[in-house]
């Protein structure tokens, strides 16, 4: 009897396995982006300048790919109208793919808007907030892009250098949580030196620093992959940067 009941218990066990395996992912929603912090009185001139990405986490970022993923750098050129011109250097198999966008000044001061989508098939939209910065050390940077009517919204955590504190990257969490994401989404990138061949071949400082231009391959169009599109007010993102000091606009 306790053999045909441990069996009737197994079974149900793995009947209700089943079913949380086939019941489908809940979407992480799209925060409403006026609510999201803005870091206050933005300085544009001292932002501008070379910012490696750290981490990032998004509704498009997942963790455990299998691929490795390593750092890349958003280079800021300030231009007279107060816009930027950003360009992204990247390693992408064994190549370094350079990136060049044009971001102008829309709604309020220190967000950004991508000049141009038409040149990215697909690409509606594309808006760069900068939700915190103490300008020589780190950036938070919040993106928001539509891209063929799927909304898509990814934080970055930028750094001067290739190395940041252990107490920014858990202040990087702990905001990207506040946002509805988990661990899956959140992931930190490797750097890339000598161990992974970038300073000699990639897009260590020979490419990713100092390369000329014709030794790049140039992109005009913004990968994405489907997701998800709502609008939803997280519950605590009053949070975190505030404990260093920072002060954002309300």
């Amino acid at each position: 009897m306790a053999l045909v009941l441990l069996c009737v218990g197994l079974t149900l066990l793995g009947t209700l396995q089943i079913q949380v395996q086939a019941q489908p992912q809940i979407p992480v929603l799209v925060p409403v982006l006026s609510t999201l912090p803005l870091q206050a009185d933005f300085k544009d001139d001292q932002f501008q300048g070379k910012w490696y990405i750290i981490g990032l986490a998004g509704n498009s970022v997942s963790k455990g790919s299998g691929k490795t993923q390593y750092m890349y750098s958003d280079s800021y050129n300030l231009n007279d109208d107060h816009s930027y011109n950003v360009t992204t250097r990247a390693l992408r198999g064994l190549e370094c793919v350079q990136l060049v966008k044009t971001f102008v000044p829309y709604v309020e001061h220190g967000q950004f808007v991508m000049h141009n989508t038409t040149r990215s098939p697909g690409l509606d939209n594309y808006i760069l907030r900068v939700t915190a910065t103490d300008y020589n050390q780190f950036a938070v940077i919040y993106i928001e892009n539509t891209f063929k009517n799927t909304v898509f919204f990814q934080i970055k955590l930028a750094g001067r250098t290739k190395e940041l504190s252990s107490e920014l990257k858990k202040r990087f969490v702990e905001f990207s949580q506040s946002l509805g994401l988990s661990d899956t989404n959140i992931i930190f990138l490797n750097g890339i030196g000598k161990s992974s061949w970038g300073e000699a071949k990639g897009c260590g400082r020979s490419k990713l620093d100092a390369a000329p231009a014709g030794k790049w391959e140039r992109r005009d169009s913004i990968p994405c992959s489907s997701l998800w599109r709502d609008t939803w007010l997280p519950p605590k993102h009053l949070w975190a940067f505030k404990n260093l000091g920072l002060k954002f606009s309300p």
